[in-house]
């Protein structure tokens, strides 16, 4: 009798081995291992957010960790080893103001430079007070002026028909 008890829980004992064998080549087949696990940060509205993930893909990452793109904000994302770095930039209004005239744009860009450029003026037509490097604010306003070549062609123009007018 005893040994059918011991015949019975070597039985039991080779059932719960193989479970576990079986598991863990499911387990490795499958992927479910943390070797494609990739670490996350996410860069938005002034906060990091520190995550781990398998995904690869910007906007199933930034999903799952609540971040909701608007239509014209962007993100740019780096992958380097195992490690992901994401950054959104939000799009926020902005008016540009020349010659008395005000317009109103949207713009993701950081700097008064680069929401100008973007924007199509040509930089070295326009001085922008406080400014190319200065930070855009939701909301700002950018006052342009002349650059300096702007009003030096403007006065010889000027010069130029004065001169023709005398004649």
């Amino acid at each position: 009798m005893r040994a059918k008890k011991l015949r019975m829980i070597r039985k039991a004992e080779r059932k719960i081995l193989a479970s576990f064998v079986l598991s863990a080549v499911f387990m490795v087949g499958t992927g479910f291992t943390d070797r494609d696990v990739q670490h996350a940060l996410i860069n938005v509205d002034g906060q990091v957010i520190e995550t781990h993930t398998k995904s690869t893909s910007a906007e199933d990452i930034l999903s799952r960790q609540g971040v909701v793109l608007g239509e014209k904000d962007e993100y740019s994302m780096r992958i380097e080893g195992r490690e992901v770095e994401i950054r959104v930039y939000r799009s926020r209004p902005i008016t540009v103001t020349y010659a008395g005239e005000a317009k109103n744009f949207s713009t993701n860009r950081e700097t008064v430079g680069e929401a100008l450029a973007d924007l199509g003026y040509n930089l070295a037509d326009y001085e922008a007070e406080g400014g190319y490097d200065a930070k855009i604010a939701h909301g700002m306003t950018i006052t342009l002026n002349d650059s300096a070549a702007v009003r030096a062609a403007k006065e010889a123009e000027a010069e130029r028909l004065r001169a023709t007018q005398v004649e």
